[in-house]
Formats: structure tokens, C-alpha cells, sequence
């Protein structure tokens, strides 16, 4: 008999493949970036994180732009998307 289908687990890694597009919810943010899911839910609500995409009420963070965020220096959201906008 086959085995049921699964749903994949976030891996316990702060490391995002390269080159693969991925989104995450604050879970899995939070294991990015190695800290808890209230710190990634205050650094949120203090603008201080990428602005996520909306998808009914859940909150979702493109991995890719996650990867850029963190490399730019975690700068806060609005000089981030200062950056962003600056760069396109």
C-alpha cells in the first residue's frame, strides 16, 4: 500500500536555498531567522521586517526577498523599500 502524502515541514535551518522562491509564514520566519515567533511577530508590528504579502489573514514573506533583506543589513521597512525602489 502506498504511504499517505505528507505536508513538507520547514526545515530547522536558518539557511533559504539559492535561487529557489519560496514563501513563508511567521513560523517559518522564525526559524530563518533564529528567533521566536513573537519577536518576528513584534518586529512586524514595528516595521522592522520586509511588509509581507497578504493572503486572507495570513501573513507570507517571499524567502528571496528575505535573502536580499539580510544582506542589505536588515535595514528598517520603510528604508527598505526605499532600497528596493532605488534598485529596479
Amino acid at each position: 500500500m502506498p504511504k499517505p502524502a505528507t505536508e513538507a515541514k520547514p526545515a530547522k535551518s536558518a539557511e533559504i536555498p539559492p535561487g529557489e522562491h519560496y514563501t513563508v509564514k511567521t513560523p517559518g520566519l522564525a526559524i530563518l531567522l533564529s528567533c521566536s515567533e513573537k519577536h518576528v511577530q513584534n518586529l512586524d508590528a514595528s516595521g522592522r521586517l520586509p511588509q509581507p504579502i497578504r493572503l486572507g489573514k495570513a501573513k507570507l514573506w517571499p524567502t528571496d526577498e528575505i535573502r536580499h533583506w539580510l544582506a542589505a543589513g536588515a535595514p528598517p521597512r520603510e528604508r527598505w523599500e526605499h532600497l528596493k525602489n532605488a534598485n529596479k
